[in-house]
């Protein structure tokens, strides 16, 4: 009598894991050249100009505590990604690191 030996079956996770890696290292690649363009528009407006030209309708400066605390959390998600070991927790912090990223962009841009 033989006997064979099955192999185990590789998880439905599997190719989910490199993804979702990817996809983190990605957007966090994009957060700086993004957060530059993004600063770049709202200096392009008509209000920035007239302040950088005139001095006039100048507005107090930008929140950057808040760009700050944005840019932590992602990155600190970011490789809280790399890191998980549950597919699960690589979800989440791919989340939060798109929510944090977002939010420190919508500060930039909600300021000009």
């Amino acid at each position: 009598m033989t006997t064979t030996q099955r192999s185990p079956k590789p998880s439905a996770a599997a190719p989910d894991e490199g993804r979702l890696r990817v996809w983190s290292s990605v957007c966090a690649g994009l957060f700086l050249p993004l957060s530059l363009g993004v600063f770049l528009l709202t200096m392009s407006s008509d209000s920035a100009s007239d302040c950088a030209l005139n001095g006039e309708q100048c507005h107090p400066a930008p929140p950057w505590p808040l760009f700050g605390w944005g840019a932590t959390v992602a990155a600190t998600a970011w490789l809280v990604t790399l890191m998980a070991a549950t597919v699960r927790g690589r979800r989440c912090a791919l989340a939060v690191q798109l929510l944090a990223e977002f939010a420190a962009l919508m500060v930039v841009l909600a300021h000009g």
